[in-house]
């Protein structure tokens, strides 16, 4: 019984999907666009996306985007987790997913994903915020200048914009979109054991151990 008990809590591990709005519907293509120019005083742009976790608790695992790059200099790209401030993206960083990601082609959209670095238990039934913004705010020349393409779903959610204010020197308030287009995601993760299942687990090691440390009696 306690190795059935070890067993069964160790296969709820397997990678389950959080949010997604991939599919099943079709995808619109380079709609969601924004970038970052030296030259272009409005064009820091950061954009965020208001998902809510279903009825379990995850560990964040990975982010997936249908994205594009569109600018041959730096991939200045940041993806983050920002945790919900009454309503509007928080100050609070989650998770920094990835700055500056490789590999993303300037030939189209593809899907890109990237793996979680802090991992953060994502609450059920609360709100979070996907955010993509540029890693490195460089106004001195163009080296780090990008501009990318990010597909939209069909169906429209709750999103948020701001502008980096260069007199500044830092983000202006971010500015709401109700019903309008996020971009394409999916966040996948583990599900967190209940107390419950924990305590039975738990339990089982402790059998375990009590069984392995009892002696064996003596043959005559």
């Amino acid at each position: 019984m306690a190795l059935a008990l070890c067993f069964s809590s160790g296969q709820s591990a397997q990678s389950d999907t959080i949010y997604d709005t991939f599919g099943p519907a079709p995808y619109v293509p380079n709609i969601y666009t924004y970038g970052f120019n030296w030259t272009s005083p409005g064009s820091g742009v950061s954009i965020a996306t208001r998902f809510v976790v279903g009825g379990q608790d995850y560990l964040l695992g990975s982010v997936t985007l249908d994205i594009g790059r569109y600018e041959e200099n730096s991939p200045n790209l940041g993806i983050a987790i920002l945790a919900d401030n009454d309503g509007v993206p928080g100050e609070t960083v989650l998770d920094w997913i990835v700055p500056n990601p490789t590999g993303i082609l300037t030939s189209g959209r593809q899907p890109h994903t990237y793996s979680s670095s802090l991992n953060p238990v994502l609450l059920a039934n609360m709100p979070y915020w996907l955010s993509v913004q540029p890693a490195i705010l460089n106004q001195l020349d163009a080296a780090d200048n990008f501009y990318y393409g990010i597909s939209t779903p069909w169906v429209t959610g709750l999103n948020a914009v701001r502008i980096f204010d260069r007199a500044s020197g830092d983000w202006a308030a971010w500015q709401l979109y109700p019903d309008t287009l996020p971009p394409v995601y999916r966040l996948e993760g583990t599900v967190v054991p209940e107390p419950s299942v924990l305590a039975l687990a738990g339990l089982g090691l402790a059998l375990f151990a009590l069984a392995k440390r009892r002696p064996r009696p003596r043959q005559p």
